[in-house]
């Protein structure tokens, strides 16, 4: 099985097994066919998008069972860009990879930013346009991108790492929760790119368009992002979070057994792309668990972001991360959008989040988030973007005028306020109740801390219970190796009881009693305590609303279940 590893531990023989195997992929044509498949591909399909992860994941693939082949070496594996590793260093180009004998190192200003030294220098490698024509030289303008000047660090890709749920609807760049769109980099980076995205436009030059697969850099770093999703998958997936989402409420190609863009190979599923193991690889050791208080959050509203008004909408598609490109023309030029002028082609601007002041965007949907690409100008094409124009005002309806009578108001105030009082001593009376249906144990966790934002275990100490009913998932821990238990009001903060809705609202439990007894493989339970609402953030913290929010939920279960294997 091949094992990737990080691109810094790699042995000089592997370094040179790697780069021989991609120049004669070059040589014989076949890895411009990656650039073009990634090039091509519709856009929306494989970005900003829930198949974002298993689309470029099979790109992967398919490009590493390749290389096998060419270099002879079953074992051969695509090295992996740790971002953390390389932000840590006082000079980037000291990571490994930037050596002259591996990836080469950035261009320089007074040389256009061509790279000019290692085995992917000018003159020994050739980019390719959209249309498969010759592109000119590599580009790289490493940390040159006043929005994205740093890579991501340790600490940031440890808080990243503890979001949850995978997904949230509509699926798309536009929420602001979730792994697989912070890990894309739409959100959480208060007006720059986070992430896979700022990965591409920190590189610049080569890395920006939609053609970036033409710099070898595009592998290593979505061989960070695929392991950045494994790693999330070791530690949320064995602990019942879904590894992927949507199941089958998102759109066509998106849906767990939807059948994806096609790649190199055909169409595959999320569904088949979920198991490294049984796709043939595995990566050389997990993230390791860090302390860290940085938080990742989106006060705007969906759609919009803070501090951008006027800008023009987050459309589609051009625009994009634009740093100084000037004159961006096209159908959908460009995909990250950084320095550089004229870019033309399909699709512009795919990471193109913020940026300064940008005029004249012109045509239909403009912009990834255009009119942020840093003070990029003119930038013209189709799907230019409508107009979030500072925030919007007026909801509608906001003015509509209501021609019912007086009686009738009257009616509807009381009708309402009957209602009120109807689901207030409903909620309060507990007529909510919950069947369970099945439970799991994890016997005798051991965290380093809190990593999971559903359990705060201390290490080693106990037994983690996650029963499954027809409302929400209730989480406790008890001490380990117990067989019986039973724990009342205080006693449920102890033991960190936590409500999960089939909504994914969080509850707090306190106050009440959980009892249950052991027999074999079946536990009677019964569970009758209240809960309060309560939101996570990205730390694996419990924040209590405030205190005029408070919603209380009763919880109510009793029964026999039997364990879920």
């Amino acid at each position: 099985m091949a094992i990737r590893k990080n691109a810094s531990q790699l042995t000089q023989q592997e370094i040179e097994t790697f780069v021989s195997a991609l120049k004669e992929l070059k040589r014989r044509g076949r890895y411009d066919l990656y650039v073009l498949q990634h090039a091509r591909a519709v856009m929306s399909n494989i970005h900003r998008c829930a198949a974002f992860l298993p689309w470029h994941r099979q790109l992967l693939l398919e490009l590493e069972q390749e290389l096998q082949e060419i270099s002879g070496d079953p074992n051969l594996a695509i090295p992996y860009w740790h971002w953390g590793e390389n932000a840590a260093l006082t000079n980037p180009e000291d990571y490994r990879m930037w050596a002259d004998d591996f990836l080469g190192p950035g261009g320089r200003s007074f040389d256009g930013h061509v790279v000019m030294s290692g085995p992917f220098r000018a003159g020994e490698w050739d980019t390719v346009d959209m249309n498969g024509n010759p592109g000119g030289p590599l580009i790289r303008s490493l940390g040159d991108s006043p929005i994205a000047e740093s890579l991501p660090t340790h600490e940031e890709i440890e808080a990243m790492l503890r979001v949850t749920p995978f997904d949230a609807a509509p699926y798309d760049r536009n929420v602001t929760s979730g792994f697989r769109n912070l890990l894309e980099g739409w959100y959480g980076g208060d007006g720059e790119p986070m992430f896979h995205n700022r990965g591409h436009v920190w590189v610049g030059g080569s890395m920006v368009p939609m053609t970036s697969p033409n710099d070898p850099v595009f592998f290593l770093h979505h061989c960070f992002v695929d392991k950045l999703w494994w790693d999330w998958q070791q530690r949320h997936g064995h602990m019942g979070m879904e590894e992927y989402l949507p199941i089958n409420d998102g759109r066509p190609s998106q849906n767990l057994h939807d059948q994806m863009e096609a790649g190199m190979t055909g169409n595959r599923t999320p569904a088949e792309m979920l198991d490294i193991e049984a796709l043939g690889y595995s990566y050389d050791a997990p993230e390791p668990v860090l302390v860290t208080d940085i938080q990742f959050v989106t006060d705007a509203p969906i759609g919009e972001l803070p501090g951008h008004e006027g800008h023009g909408e987050h459309g589609d598609h051009s625009g994009g991360h634009g740093g100084d490109g000037s004159g961006n023309t096209g159908n959908e030029t460009g995909e990250h959008g950084g320095p550089g002028t004229g870019n033309t082609g399909n699709e512009t601007g795919e990471h193109g989040s913020h940026g300064g002041p940008g005029t004249d965007n012109a045509g239909n949907e403009t912009g990834e988030h255009s009119g942020h690409g840093d003070h990029g100008t003119g930038n013209t094409g189709n799907e230019t973007g409508g107009g979030h124009s500072g925030h919007t005002t007026g909801s509608t309806g906001g003015t509509s005028t209501n021609t019912s009578s007086p009686r009738g108001k009257g009616c509807m105030v009381m009708l309402t306020f009957l209602l009120f009082i109807l689901f207030s001593f409903a909620c309060k009376t507990g007529i909510k109740g919950s069947k369970a249906t099945s439970y799991e144990m994890y016997p005798n966790k051991e965290i380093g801390t809190s990593a999971y934002w559903y359990f705060d275990i201390a290490p080693g100490q106990n037994d983690v219970y996650k029963i499954m009913t027809t409302h929400e998932d209730i989480y406790f821990e008890v001490p380990s190796g117990s067989t019986s238990f039973s724990l009342a009001d205080a006693q449920l903060s102890t033991a960190k009881v936590k409500v999960i809705t089939k909504k994914n609202a969080c509850f707090l439990g306190e106050k009440g009693k959980i009892s249950g007894q052991l027999k074999n493989e079946k536990l009677e339970l019964d569970l009758d305590f209240e809960s309060i609402t309560a939101k996570s953030n990205a730390q694996g913290e419990m924040i209590i609303k405030d205190k005029h929010e408070k919603e209380r939920h009763l919880v109510k279960v009793k029964g026999v279940v039997e364990r879920l294997r």
